[in-house]
C-alpha cells in the first residue's frame, strides 16, 4: 500500500473540475445540462492560429526546445507585454510554461518555504491555496466580499495581514471568480505595502485583455515594482487556446533563474509546436479584433444574467471583465447545492466555497444568452434561487404585458430597438445558427408569439407547432423559400420578408466580383503575399477586357436591370434571358443609354463573355446551370452568381472548372452553405474559382433597412394588422 505525503492529503481536487466532471457524466447519460461551470471561452480558436499549429507540426517542430522557451516566442511575449501593457521586459525575463497554472506553481515553489505565509484575496481562485500548501506554506486571506469584491476598501486589511512570516502576495485582477477589476488606487496601495515590507508579488493578469469598459494597470509598470513582481499571463483566454496549454511568467532574471530550475526539472519545456502557434498569435493575429469580439459577447451575456436576476429581486455583483459572475445562493453546503442543481435543474455552476466565498456560486458566461436565460429559468423553476422558488416561466407569461419575440440570430440594432419598444426580445447569440430542435424548444419554453429567422433557418411545421402562442414569422431575408408557407397557412400564421432593398447593393457586389475575376485581383494579392513579385512583367496576371465585351444577365428583375446599367459604363453589349422579353425594362434602360436585348438561355451562354445570375430559387431554376449549360458557355467566359447557390449544379461546376469548359467562376452563394474546407470546390485555386461567404447584400445601409422591415412586419402581425411585406397572400 502506498503511503502518500501529508501535504498531498491536505489538498482537495479543484472544485471547477469536480463540477465539470459531474456535468460530463450527466451529459453522457443523455441529460441536457447547461454547463456554466467551465473556465474556458466558447469561442473558436482563430483559424490563423490553428493553421500555424499545423504548419509547425508539418515543419518538424515536435522536439524539445530550450527549457525557458524558443527565442521567437519569448521575444514575442516581451514585445506584447511592453506594447500592450506598458511594461519593460526582454526575452531573458520570460519563461514559457505549459499553461499559466504551471507558471504560478513554479513561482510558488521557488519563493515559499515550509511555514511561510502567502496573502491571497477572497474570493480567490481555487488553485492558489493548494499550490501554497504543496510548497509547505499557509495562506492568509483578505476578505473582499464586504467591499463588493473590490480591493481598494480593504487595503487596511491587507496591511494588517502582513507579518514577519509573509513571503509572497498573490494579486489576481481581473479577478477569477468575481470578474472585478481593481482600481489604480488599489494597485498603488499594494505597491506601497510591497515596497515598504520588501515583499514579492505575483500579479496574475490572465484576463487583462477581456476587460469590458475600462482599463487596468499592470503592477510591474509602477515605480519600484518591476524587480519584485512576477507577472503571470498566457494565451488561453485572450486567444481562446485553453487546450494548447501555453502560459508564461515575466519576471526579474534572478527569479527566472530560480523558477527555471523548477521548470526544467518538472516539465522540461512547453510543447514545441504550441510555442510556435503562440508566437503567431502574439505577433500576427489581430488581438484587438479577437479580444474585442469576445469581450462584447461576454458583456452582453453578463448584462443578460444580471438583468434576469434583477428582474427577480436578486442583486448580482456586476462583473467588469472576463466571463465569470458570482450569484448569491441560500445553502449551508454550496457544493451539494451545485451538485443538486446539476442533477435536478440541469445547470452546472461552481460552489463559492471553493473560492472562499460561501453563499455564492460562480457562473461561467460560456454559453449563449439563450442558454443563460434557460439556466436561470431552470434554477428558479426547481427552487434553487431561494427568493424565487415560486416563480415559473408560465407564471411569468401571465404577469408580463409584452409578447415574447425570439430571434434566431442577432440582427442590426435598428430592428432590435424597434422590437424592444413593444416586445420582450430573446436572441440566440451562438456563432453558428441554432439547430431546428433548439428553435422548437425555445419557442415552446418562451411561449413566443413572434419569430424572426434568417435564410439559413428551415422553418417547417414542427417548428411552427412548437408554440401554441406563435402568430407571426418574419424573415430577415429577401425571399422565403426556407419557410413552409403551406404549414404557415394551416396554422394561420402571418409570414413576412424584406423584399426590394438589395437590388443596388447586390448589383454592386456582382459587378465587383466580375471585376475581381476578370482582372485577377485575388491572384495578385496572393502573388505578393507569397513573395513572388520580383519584377514587373508586361504579361503579368493579364485578364480579359471588360470594355466592349458582352454581358449575359440571367434573370432580368430589379438586380438584373441594375447590372445592365453598370455594364453601360463599360460600353458592353447586354443580352438577357427571363421567362420572356421585357420591353418595358428594355425601354427604360434605353433611356439611360443601355441597349439590352432578349435571347434564349443557350444563345446567351454561347455569346457572352461574362454571365451573371440573378434568378430567384424555384423548382424551375434549381440546377438551371447544369453540365449542358456549362458546356454551352464559351471556354473563356466568366460565371458570376449572387442569386442562390442551388441555381448552379455544384458537381457540374466542379467538372467544368476541372476540364476548363469555362475560364473561371466567382460565387457569392454556393450549394451547400457554408462551404466547408474539404469540399470539392475548395480545391480550385483563385485563377479558376473565387468564393466569398454570401455577402453581396452586406452593406450597412441595406442590413439596417432589412432589420427595420423585419421588425415592422412582426409588429404589424402581432397587432393583427396586414404585414407591410407579406410572403403569403392569405395575410395581406
Amino acid at each position: 500500500m502506498i503511503d502518500y505525503a501529508d501535504r498531498v492529503g491536505s489538498v482537495e481536487p479543484a472544485a471547477p473540475l469536480v463540477m465539470s466532471n459531474l456535468v460530463s457524466e450527466l451529459t453522457e447519460q443523455g441529460d441536457d445540462v447547461v454547463n456554466l461551470s467551465v473556465g474556458q471561452p466558447d469561442y473558436e480558436t482563430p483559424e490563423q492560429i490553428k493553421k500555424a499549429t499545423k504548419d509547425a507540426i508539418d515543419a518538424g517542430h515536435t522536439t524539445y526546445t530550450p527549457s525557458n522557451g524558443i527565442p521567437k516566442l519569448r521575444r514575442a511575449i516581451a514585445t506584447h507585454l511592453n506594447e500592450r501593457h506598458g511594461l519593460d521586459y526582454e526575452a531573458e525575463n520570460i519563461i514559457a510554461t505549459p499553461g499559466g497554472k504551471q507558471a504560478l506553481y513554479e513561482t510558488v515553489q521557488a519563493t515559499v518555504d515550509p511555514g511561510d505565509e502567502v496573502i491571497v484575496f477572497e474570493p480567490v481562485w481555487s488553485s492558489y491555496e493548494p499550490m501554497v500548501k504543496l510548497a509547505g506554506g499557509e495562506t492568509v486571506r483578505v476578505d473582499l466580499a464586504p467591499h463588493d469584491f473590490h480591493l481598494e476598501g480593504a487595503l487596511d486589511k491587507l496591511e494588517a495581514a502582513i507579518s514577519a512570516d509573509t513571503a509572497l502576495i498573490i494579486l489576481n485582477s481581473p479577478v477569477n471568480p468575481s470578474g472585478m477589476v481593481f482600481s489604480d488606487e488599489a494597485f498603488r496601495g499594494v505597491r506601497d505595502l510591497a515596497v515598504e515590507n520588501d515583499l514579492p508579488v505575483i500579479s496574475d493578469e490572465i484576463y487583462k485583455e477581456l476587460i469590458y469598459e475600462k482599463d487596468q494597470l499592470s503592477l510591474a509598470a509602477l515605480d519600484g515594482m518591476k524587480q519584485r513582481t512576477i507577472t503571470i499571463n498566457g494565451v488561453s483566454k485572450s486567444y481562446s487556446m485553453t487546450g494548447f496549454r501555453l502560459g508564461y511568467m515575466a519576471a526579474p532574471t534572478d527569479h527566472t533563474a530560480q523558477a527555471g530550475k523548477v521548470h526544467s526539472h518538472s516539465v522540461s519545456c512547453a510543447p514545441n509546436f504550441v510555442q510556435h502557434a503562440a508566437a503567431t498569435a502574439m505577433t500576427d493575429a489581430d488581438t484587438d479584433a479577437i479580444t474585442g469580439e469576445m469581450t462584447e459577447m461576454f458583456r452582453r451575456r453578463r448584462d443578460t444574467l444580471v438583468e434576469l436576476f434583477a428582474d427577480r429581486g436578486v442583486t448580482v455583483p456586476v462583473p467588469e471583465s472576463g466571463f465569470y459572475a458570482m450569484i448569491p445562493i441560500e445553502s449551508d453546503d454550496d457544493m451539494q447545492w451545485c451538485k443538486d442543481a446539476a442533477r435536478e435543474a440541469g445547470v452546472g455552476v461552481v460552489p463559492g466555497k471553493a473560492f472562499g466565498t460561501p453563499g455564492y456560486a460562480r457562473v461561467s458566461l460560456v454559453d449563449t444568452q439563450d442558454r443563460i436565460r434557460e439556466a436561470v429559468d431552470r434554477l428558479a423553476t426547481e427552487g434553487f434561487i431561494w427568493s424565487l422558488s415560486c416563480w415559473s416561466p408560465r407564471w411569468h407569461k401571465l404577469m408580463r404585458s409584452e409578447p415574447v419575440v425570439y430571434l434566431t440570430r442577432e440582427i442590426p440594432d435598428t430592428g432590435v430597438q424597434l422590437l424592444e419598444s413593444a416586445c420582450d426580445v430573446r436572441v440566440w447569440d451562438g456563432k453558428l445558427p441554432p439547430e431546428p430542435d433548439t428553435i422548437s424548444r425555445r419557442l415552446s419554453e418562451l411561449e413566443a408569439e413572434g419569430l424572426v429567422c434568417l435564410l439559413t433557418d428551415e422553418i417547417d411545421a414542427e417548428i411552427m407547432n412548437a408554440s401554441d402562442s406563435l402568430r407571426v414569422i418574419s424573415t430577415f431575408s429577401v425571399g422565403y423559400d426556407h419557410i413552409d408557407l403551406s404549414a404557415a397557412a394551416d396554422r394561420d400564421l402571418a409570414v413576412g420578408h424584406t423584399p426590394g432593398v438589395l437590388s443596388e447593393t447586390t448589383a454592386d457586389f456582382a459587378w465587383a466580383l466580375l471585376m475581381t475575376a476578370a482582372r485577377r485581383t485575388v491572384e495578385g494579392h496572393e502573388y505578393v503575399q507569397a513573395d513572388r513579385w520580383e519584377t514587373w512583367e508586361p504579361t503579368l496576371l493579364t485578364g480579359p477586357d471588360i470594355h466592349d465585351g458582352t454581358l449575359g444577365v440571367v434573370g432580368f428583375g430589379n438586380i438584373g436591370t441594375e447590372m445592365a446599367q453598370r455594364a453601360a459604363g463599360f460600353d458592353m453589349d447586354v443580352v438577357y434571358t427571363d421567362r420572356g422579353a421585357k420591353p418595358e425594362a428594355e425601354a427604360r434602360l434605353a433611356e439611360l443609354g443601355v441597349d439590352a436585348r432578349h435571347a434564349e438561355l443557350n444563345d446567351l451562354l454561347a455569346e457572352s463573355d461574362f454571365v451573371s445570375l440573378h434568378v430567384p430559387l424555384t423548382d424551375g431554376t434549381e440546377g438551371l446551370i447544369d453540365k449542358a449549360q456549362l458546356k454551352a458557355m464559351r471556354d473563356d467566359a466568366i460565371l458570376i452568381n449572387t442569386s442562390r447557390g442551388p441555381v448552379i449544379d455544384t458537381a457540374a461546376l466542379d467538372t467544368a472548372l476541372e476540364n476548363e469548359w469555362i475560364e473561371r467562376a466567382a460565387l457569392d452563394v454556393t450549394d451547400p452553405e457554408p462551404l466547408r474546407a474539404g469540399h470539392s470546390l475548395t480545391r480550385h485555386a483563385p485563377e479558376k474559382l473565387i468564393v466569398v461567404p454570401h455577402i453581396a447584400s452586406a452593406s450597412i445601409g441595406t442590413r439596417d433597412q432589412m432589420a427595420r422591415m423585419a421588425a415592422e412586419n412582426l409588429l404589424a402581425g402581432l397587432k393583427g394588422n396586414p404585414l407591410p411585406n407579406s410572403a403569403h397572400t392569405d395575410h395581406d
